[in-house]
């Protein structure tokens, strides 16, 4: 419940103040928020692992150079795809947070609007780049996906991939 109540306070700071951030860089109150949603994140996810995302991360960063921001940012919705029915309340939740139409919908059609919000999000900020501008290549899928299995963040993921369900994530965001 503590890295929960993190977690949304630092996405209610993401959501209220990442496209401004990122318009007008001298806007210091919502840098101001990012540098706290930030540190709030770090808070939460410090004693719980992080998943699928931070899994491919690592071998994406060490392997194509590719910023663990920006690798994050481009593995997060599909991702969320993958994950969204494991636990539709959660992601419901940030679909609210994100400012999604939520009113008289099932909570498992909001959580699919997650995922919207983030790939507007992402849009929002100029993030457009896909795996395939690193030389990511489906020939090395499979070291890929062997390094991510080993990072300690698939345990902990909502929903547990099989290497074919990570092959697939991988290729969604190739082109």
């Amino acid at each position: 419940p503590i890295s929960e109540a993190m977690s949304d306070q630092a996405m209610t700071l993401i959501a209220r103040s990442l496209r401004k951030a990122v318009a007008d860089g001298s806007d210091v109150e919502a840098r101001g928020d990012m540098l706290l949603a930030s540190t709030i994140a770090a808070m939460a996810f410090n004693s719980t692992r992080l998943g699928l995302v931070h899994a491919f991360a690592m071998p994406l960063g060490a392997k194509f150079g590719i910023p663990h921001g920006l690798v994050n940012a481009i593995m997060l919705p599909g991702v969320m795809r993958f994950n969204h029915l494991a636990n539709p309340r959660k992601f419901a939740r940030i679909a609210e947070i994100f400012g999604e139409k939520t009113a008289s919908l099932p909570v498992e059609e909001v959580a699919a609007l997650s995922v919207s919000a983030i790939e507007k999000l992402k849009l929002d900020v100029g993030i457009t780049a896909k795996l395939s501008n690193f030389g990511v290549t489906e020939g090395r899928f499979d070291e890929i996906v062997d390094e991510a299995m080993l990072s300690g963040n698939v345990p902990v993921n909502p929903r547990q991939p099989t290497k074919d369900d990570m092959k697939a994530l991988l290729r969604a965001e190739l082109v």
